[in-house]
């Protein structure tokens, strides 16, 4: 199956060699890498550059694209549209703050569905959740109903991306709630589950500043609750 891994990075440029370090050191590399660029200055355009020419020199296949930070995180799925459209299979996401095991690609590989969303971090809600930060609880196998998947660290069949509904989204907040939207989207609207997948050493960052939940958890405003409820109101069953 033909794989990419759509890899974003915006203000930690520093951390992206070792993302793409990581990737290098994966067992299984038939994959293509695909970074997206949020940082438009000129600067952080030829670091991006240089980076991805590195690794693209140690044996990655590489592409970049420039595509600046008006859609946030949900440009990743524009991306993969463009990816499916090209016939790959399988589409992986990565933030550049997840540190990955050697064996990643392989293990989620192996826990692959045709048709389905797959995140390694993964909620189900209480009942008639008021708050995402408070009303909600880790799932780590697919024994219960999961609700949500992050999607900073997540795979995905290809053909998901095809569907125009995706991209119909209900409000703006999705493009920086992109994690909300697609779990509304994969478990609403496709109606199908989504998967836990489960991957021995992966850690994950978003201490610093860059990291947007901590944005979310700083304003006066709790955005990602209210988008929570708009999406409820649409119909989502939690």
């Amino acid at each position: 199956m033909k794989k990419v891994v759509i890899l974003l990075t915006w203000k930690r440029l520093k951390s992206l060699d070792d993302s793409l370090k990581n990737l290098l050191r994966q067992r299984d590399q038939d994959f293509d890498v695909h970074i997206s660029n949020g940082n438009l200055a000129k600067d952080a355009v030829k670091s991006v550059e240089l980076s991805a020419s590195t690794y693209a020199e140690k044996g990655l296949r590489i592409k970049v694209s420039h595509d600046g930070n008006k859609y946030s995180c949900f440009r990743r799925f524009f991306i993969a549209k463009e990816y499916a459209e090209a016939g790959y299979d399988v589409v992986f996401f990565l933030d550049d703050d997840i540190v990955i095991p050697r064996f990643y690609i392989n293990q989620m590989m192996k826990q692959f569905r045709p048709g389905h969303y797959h995140s390694c971090y993964t909620w189900t809600f209480k009942k008639n959740p008021q708050s995402y930060w408070n009303d909600r609880t880790r799932v780590m196998d697919n024994s219960t109903g999961i609700r949500y998947g992050g999607a900073g660290v997540s795979m995905s069949d290809a053909k998901i991306f095809l569907d125009k509904r995706l991209f119909n989204v209900i409000s703006k907040e999705a493009y920086e709630i992109d994690d909300l939207w697609i779990s509304y989207y994969c478990n609403h609207i496709l109606n199908k589950p989504i998967i836990y997948t489960n991957i021995k050493d992966l850690r994950i960052g978003g201490t610093d500043t860059a990291a947007l939940y901590r944005k979310f958890k700083r304003a006066e405003v709790d955005r990602k609750s209210q988008f929570l409820q708009k999406l409820i109101s649409a119909g989502w069953d939690l």
